[in-house]
């Protein structure tokens, strides 16, 4: 940029300067239209030597604004969200059109977790007739079982760890601006990750790792239709127990590989690190040490395998960062010969459930019943900046 461009005006904003008197260049809020910024003009000169020359300033909230405009004005551009009412009273923002609730699409997400969750119910049932007699085969060598002495009641922190784990992931996510956008996000992981639970967990049936959790007797009948009518029961009742030994419903066994629990643990401190502000760092910490409590409580509690938990813990941080590094940039959102990651077999499904979120969520915050007069409070605040 020339050193002279902001001390001399270019020459048509000079010829204006003699056909514009100051009375006729005024500024009106708008207070029942889409636009922040009017620039009025009134009087009955010809500006037709100009018109091709002075940039219109639009009335679309998505058009930026120019510095053609006469001298003496000023114009400050704020970076911050800016919140404008319509004729109706309602607010609209630019934000909505970057990260767009897209309700129909959580509700999807949502029947795609169930989903996962009755396929990772049943893959138990079916495992549990596989399960080998623990009277002949006892657990496998383990470094964790074989140098750590038993704590039953170890198994039952970690049920209850799980629970304050979902509470706070739901808090958490109820709390948030974007609230339907991590909703959607945690029901995909969610459901890819029980999916691939049941097929891992089915595919190899492993020993029992303990001696001391009740297992109910195997079906014997060999009709398809009563397999299939009782492991749709016992499936909906470990559902409603939530997975958890300690609410007394769970009488399946051989869910090992791979933890279910590390699952929850895993993806409630991802979930916390990634939408709260990196300045929280003791709620950070608590959040990491309370998990890996709960992990390190199912291996001394003989609760699973240690390979258990290693692939749990590998297959929720992988997943989790893998799809959110594929959210926040736009290319890697289409398939190419550079971006590798478009090779994962569940990429069609995360197009479909990203392909209109822009960028990485801002950690913002409304509680919903208030959610209306806080955006009004800010409207009007940023408003009044500008004048």
């Amino acid at each position: 940029m020339p050193a002279n461009h902001l001390s001399e005006p270019p020459l048509f904003e000079r010829d204006l300067r003699d056909d514009l008197d100051d009375k006729d260049l005024h500024y009106h809020h708008a207070s029942s239209h889409d636009s922040l910024v009017d620039l009025g003009i009134r009087g009955g000169m010809s500006l037709d030597r100009n018109a091709n020359q002075i940039e219109r300033i639009s009335k679309k909230d998505d058009d930026p604004l120019y510095d053609y405009h006469a001298p003496g004005t000023c114009i400050q551009i704020h970076p911050e969200e800016i919140y404008i009412h319509s004729a109706n009273g309602s607010v609209s923002s630019k934000q909505s059109k970057v990260f767009p609730k897209e309700r129909k699409k959580t509700v999807i997400a949502l029947a795609m977790m169930a989903v996962g969750f009755s396929c990772n119910s049943i893959s138990i049932f079916l495992t549990h007739q596989k399960i080998p007699d623990r009277n002949l085969h006892p657990p496998l060598p383990d470094i964790a079982l074989d140098n750590i002495t038993k704590k039953r009641w170890l198994n039952d922190l970690s049920d209850i760890i799980v629970i304050i784990c979902t509470l706070t992931s739901a808090i958490l996510i109820i709390s948030h601006k974007h609230r339907w956008i991590l909703a959607r996000r945690v029901f995909v992981l969610l459901g890819l990750l029980y999916s691939m639970r049941s097929i891992t967990m089915y595919a190899t049936v492993l020993p029992l790792a303990n001696d001391h959790v009740y297992c109910s007797p195997k079906l014997n009948s060999t009709s398809l239709g009563e397999t299939m009518w009782v492991a749709t029961k016992e499936g909906l009742k470990l559902m409603a127990a939530g997975g958890l030994g300690f609410m007394g419903k769970k009488t399946l066994c051989g869910d090992y590989i791979f933890s279910g629990h590390t699952i929850i643990f895993m993806m409630t401190y991802l979930l916390i690190r990634e939408y709260t502000p990196k300045e929280l760092v003791s709620l950070h910490w608590a959040s990491y040490l309370t998990s890996w409590i709960g992990i390190i409580g199912l291996l001394i509690s003989h609760g699973h395998y240690t390979i258990d938990v290693i692939i749990g813990y590998y297959a929720t941080t992988r997943l989790f960062w893998i799809y959110h590094s594929l959210a926040y940039r736009a290319e890697n959102k289409r398939r190419s010969y550079t971006n590798h990651l478009s090779e994962v077999w569940w990429f069609p499904l995360f197009r479909y459930f990203e392909g209109n979120a822009n960028g990485k969520v801002p950690h913002e915050y409304s509680i919903p019943r208030l959610r209306k007069k806080s955006r009004s409070s800010y409207a009007y605040k940023s408003l009044h900046m500008v004048s």
